[in-house]
């Protein structure tokens, strides 16, 4: 059978004929090019939208830009300065250290070329010199003041106290008084003595009185009995005037013993105004002496308070800190008198110091600790701080009132590049403001706006 060719049913769809492939960038638009645009307009439009929206883009990285930047610059702070002339000031001279007191070195505590503290110990003195005048200084004082001690209750009219026997010989004026002296001391003696006789006689005399007094007192009771029975006649009359003459035998004999009792009294009264005159005398001798005395013992005083300085003084300290040199000329056991120069301490590797000087509206805003940068021809710019301000004062060459102030480089800034009263600039921060207003500082000042102070 013979194959016949495939029938088409005519209600089948046909297949769309292919697309022409896209013409190429720089083919004409009416050329004779192998393929044509079929829809000219709608490519056109195509290419407009792609412009518009980079263009957008653009506009809002630019606002979203201006935007953050204003908010950072609003919030963000910068550091506000004053900046004034400074002049580097010298490294500090070496310090001697002398000794205050002279001896023998008895140890040396460092050596040459250490580094030490302010009031490290350097060397000790030997003590026993020193020891010895104070343990002197010590007994003259006690001595002194035992003296002065008798010498005040003599002069108080007190016994003295002969308890505490001195410890020294006695002073001139007591091993050889004066002949005032031993004549009132003669006078007391004696004095003295007629008191204890008196006192001796009118206690005799008071005892004889006392046996007159009971016999006068017995006689008369006789006399009365004796009256008593004469009335009933009992007794004859010369009884009675018997008793009579005794009572008055014993009344002229107690009358003279109370004479005599009185010239005692009388004799012990004189007697003691005497030794009253003596002792005035010695009192005042003593009261004189005790003067000199009190004197004395000031003197003593200081001596001992001399003594135990030279004690505490026995330790050479390093009046600061340094480096110790020349020490090494002073060895153990050699002899320093006072005010020798035993070391020098070369200063440590120190902060350099500048020396400012701040107009008074802008040194009121600077304090010590504040951060500070120095700089200047040919200096690199270090960082340091304010160590102290002073009060306000006169300036130098203006006359206006005006700060004192000094600012500290810390060690190690390269001090090389600092020489001694080179001028350099000097800038502190004193506070801060917001950038946005350090921004426009110069917008501000030209509208008329106050300058922000110390910007």
């Amino acid at each position: 059978m013979e194959d016949l060719p495939p029938t088409v049913s005519p209600a089948a769809p046909r297949p769309a004929p292919p697309s022409p492939p896209p013409s190429p960038p720089g083919a004409a638009a009416g050329g004779g090019g192998l393929w044509r645009d079929p829809d000219p307009g709608a490519s056109a439009l195509i290419d407009e939208a792609r412009p518009v929206g980079l263009a957008r883009l653009t506009v809002l990285a630019i606002a979203a830009t201006l935007i953050g930047g204003g908010i950072w610059a609003g919030l963000a702070v910068v550091p506000l300065r004053v900046t004034v002339p400074g002049r580097v000031l010298p490294p500090p001279a070496p310090v001697a250290v002398t000794v205050a007191e002279g001896g023998l070195i008895a140890r040396v505590e460092v050596h040459d070329g250490e580094t030490v503290a302010a009031e490290q110990v350097l060397l000790r003195l030997d003590p026993g010199p020193a020891l010895a005048g104070l343990a002197q200084a010590r007994a003259h004082l006690a001595t002194v003041e035992a003296r002065a001690a008798r010498l005040k209750a003599l002069a108080e009219g007190r016994p003295a106290d002969l308890t505490a026997a001195p410890t020294e010989p006695l002073s001139p004026a007591e091993a050889n008084p004066g002949p005032e002296a031993r004549r009132d001391a003669v006078a007391e003696a004696a004095a003295a003595a007629e008191i204890e006789q008196a006192r001796a006689v009118l206690r005799r005399i008071e005892r004889d009185d006392a046996t007159l007094r009971a016999e006068l007192e017995a006689a008369r009771q006789t006399l009365r009995q004796r009256e008593q029975q004469h009335e009933r006649l009992l007794v004859s009359r010369a009884r009675v005037a018997q008793a009579e003459r005794d009572v008055a035998q014993l009344e002229a004999l107690r009358g003279r013993v109370q004479t005599e009792a009185q010239a005692a009294r009388d004799a012990l009264t004189a007697a003691g105004e005497r030794l009253e005159a003596a002792r005035s005398g010695a009192r005042k001798q003593a009261m004189d002496e005790l003067a000199l005395t009190l004197d004395e013992a000031a003197r003593a005083r200081e001596a001992v308070a001399l003594f135990e300085r030279r004690g505490q003084r026995l330790e050479v300290r390093a009046p600061a800190a340094g480096l110790v040199r020349g020490l090494a000329a002073h060895p153990a056991g050699a002899a320093l008198a006072p005010g020798d120069t035993v070391a020098e301490l070369l200063p440590p590797a120190a902060a350099r110091e500048i020396e400012i000087r701040l107009p008074l509206a802008e040194g009121g805003r600077v304090h010590p600790g504040q951060p500070a940068w120095v700089g200047g021809a040919g200096v690199p710019t270090q960082a340091g701080r304010v160590d102290w301000v002073a009060e306000p004062a006169a300036g130098e060459g203006s006359g206006r009132p005006e700060r004192q102030a000094r600012v500290v480089l810390p060690a190690g800034a390269e001090p090389a590049a600092l020489l001694p009263d080179q001028a350099v600039s000097v800038s502190i921060v004193v506070g801060e403001r917001p950038l946005l207003r350090a921004l426009l500082a110069p917008l501000l000042g030209r509208l008329g706006a106050a300058p922000e102070e110390g910007a």
